[in-house]
């Protein structure tokens, strides 16, 4: 497996938290307005200033459907490869770095036993580099 395979997930991550807010946002637009004007007549048309997002709130929740079964295959292999490694230390760098998606210097701290950011870096680095292995 490669930086770039692995980096995929963490990409996937962040559309999906991306798609979930915009949803979000998307349904709190939708609501109707909550001021009422008495006295005034009512029109069945005039539900909300934006309009009605029914068919994008749809697209947007079978998007983000789409997305979390993206990131449970790319979840799977991640963790079959990452399980193969023989290395503890690089096996739980990588688990703390892609799969909980902690920084380099949370990673280093919890790993202790005088592990810096660079050694960390440069030993995952190196493991995904085809030709190391």
């Amino acid at each position: 497996m490669t930086l770039r395979e692995i980096s995929r997930y963490t990409i996937l991550e962040n559309r999906l938290s991306n798609a979930v807010d915009m949803l979000k946002s998307m349904q709190k637009a939708s609501q109707p307005e909550s001021v009422t004007v008495e006295l005034m007549p009512r029109s069945l048309e005039v539900r909300n200033k934006i309009g009605n997002l029914d068919i994008e709130i749809e697209d947007m929740t079978n998007r983000i459907e789409q997305l979390k079964c993206e990131i449970k295959r790319e979840n799977l292999a991640i963790n079959k490869f990452i399980n193969s490694i023989y290395n503890e230390r690089i096996r739980m760098a990588m688990r703390l770095k892609f799969i909980r998606r902690l920084t380099w210097e949370q990673t280093a701290d919890i790993l202790g036993n005088n592990c810096t950011v660079e050694g960390i870096k440069h030993s995952v680095y190196k493991y995904l580099t085809p030709q190391t292995r």
